[in-house]
């Protein structure tokens, strides 16, 4: 498994989930956090059913969007973070 963290919206994340799969995790961190929340992302994220994506409970907070978050994802502590990079074979950062 690898791990893709993602720490903007525009053009990281196109890149992203252009390479990922869907025995990958994607965790969307700082200002990536906008694109797990709100109507507008939900159809972008419809096109990958069945690939884990959590978001960074923390960024969501911190933006106002715990609310909101799509039900698409999951939200995760800083110690569900380490606990994915120490797991995961690789880690990449996008951003």
């Amino acid at each position: 498994m690898i791990l893709h963290t993602v720490n903007k919206i525009a053009p990281c994340l196109d890149r992203c989930m252009a390479l990922a799969s869907p025995e990958d995790t994607i965790l969307l961190i700082e200002e990536a956090a906008y694109a797990a929340a709100g109507n507008d992302s939900a159809r972008h994220w419809q096109k990958f059913p069945g690939y884990n994506l959590c978001v960074l409970e923390d960024d969501l907070a911190v933006r106002g969007l715990s609310a909101t978050m799509l039900p698409e994802f999951s939200a995760v502590s800083w110690l569900d973070f380490v606990a994915l990079a120490a797991s995961a074979d690789k880690v990449i950062s996008w951003g």
